[in-house]
């Protein structure tokens, strides 16, 4: 039987999951993969959903946590993670061994930002799934970039042989565990459902066709208005649209057949009309539908301060003339920070009270 790929699409993540779970309640055996951060609330919304006994049908996992099931079964999860201070030191040694042979980074041999930027460097490569053999490819190349090739090749192999004897590295859980699936079957009685992503590491592809080549279904919930871009890589979900397509390649390469999008409708948006018009209609002028439905403004501000105290003003009069309550009312902005002074100072003025949500560092609350 032909292995499926399905996505989901629409721009309402509620209508969307709720085909998704609907489908995983179809199924006597599946994964739901998620983001890490999302693995707490996809296994209570799954429980909310199918019920309890049926959601023990489902396993809730990120990649991190789907390589650890690999390696329980098949073998691989032995030995000592590294940690950041390891891998500096490794690099350092690395990079210090392979100084006669370096060209272009010579001169970089003892500096130790430059040796936390070739760890950096070394995570970027392998979260894309580049090999330092494959980096090596580029040394070929005229000038400055073969030189950088060929000695960032050079210094990536002999550190990652170096930390392959000692430790296991965490970035390197995806690889190894592809590399497993290459040779084992760990799918074949599971169907798989995606959610919460708009793309994926290079990594992370090559684990998503050794799926694609095992599970009769894989089904993946995007949040986009088509899976096609139309608009020549600069729309809303040109991104999204992007993963699509490379998921779509992947099925084919692996074999699996691509059944046609389901498109989660918007069925009883209880949003204001303005806003969903926003929404279908971003980044498009004008408008299709040419009105001004009301609900949504766009304010020209002088500064931060100016731009607080016209929010302050319209918590006020909403109150006041509206009949609002304060808990009723919020601030979103995609930083905070540069309103810190000046929204709990326009607010005070106001006679306001104002709860401002911001990440603290552990340090400062010994």
């Amino acid at each position: 039987m032909e292995n499926l790929l399905r996505f989901i699409i629409g721009t309402n993540e509620e209508a969307r999951r709720k085909i998704l779970y609907e489908d995983i309640a179809k199924e006597n055996s599946a994964f739901l993969i998620v983001p890490e951060q999302f693995s707490f609330e996809s296994e209570k919304l799954l429980d909310e959903f199918l019920g309890v006994e049926k959601s023990q049908n489902v396993e809730v996992l990120s990649f991190s946590r789907l390589c650890n099931s690999i390696f329980r079964k098949f073998g691989g999860i032995a030995g000592e993670y590294c940690d950041d201070t390891a891998k500096l030191l490794l690099m350092g040694a690395a990079l210090s061994a392979c100084e006669d042979e370096l060209k272009y980074y010579k001169k970089n041999v003892h500096g130790a930002p430059f040796i936390q930027k070739l760890v950096a460097a070394d995570t970027e490569l392998k979260n894309a799934g580049i090999s330092p053999a494959e980096l090596g490819a580029f040394s070929e190349s005229d000038g400055t970039l073969g030189e950088k090739a060929s000695d960032l090749s050079a210094v990536f192999e002999l550190y990652n042989a170096m930390l392959e004897k000692s430790y296991i590295d965490p970035l390197t859980d995806i690889k190894r565990a592809t590399e497993i699936l290459s040779e084992n079957d760990f799918f074949s009685d599971k169907a798989v459902f995606i959610d919460n992503f708009t793309g994926f590491t290079g990594s992370e592809y090559k684990m998503l066709r050794a799926i694609l080549e095992q599970a009769p279904l894989v089904e993946i919930s995007l949040c986009c208005d088509s899976v096609y871009d139309r608009t020549g890589g600069t729309g809303l979900f040109s991104k999204t649209q992007r993963t699509a397509g490379r998921l779509e390649k992947l099925a084919k390469e692996a074999g699996a057949a691509v059944k046609t999008p389901v498109f989660a409708e918007n069925e009883n948006d209880p949003r204001p009309e303005a806003i969903i018009d926003l929404e279908e209609n971003f980044l498009q002028s004008p408008s299709p539908k040419g009105k001004n439905l009301g609900e949504v403004r766009l304010i020209k501000a002088l500064d931060p301060y100016d731009e607080a105290n016209f929010v302050a003003v319209m918590a006020r009069t909403l109150a006041e003339e509206q009949g609002y309550r304060w808990r009723d009312m919020a601030i979103i902005a995609r930083d905070l920070s540069p309103y810190e002074h000046s929204l709990p100072a326009a607010f005070k003025r106001a006679g306001i009270p104002l709860y401002m949500d911001k990440a603290a560092e552990l340090s400062a609350h010994p």
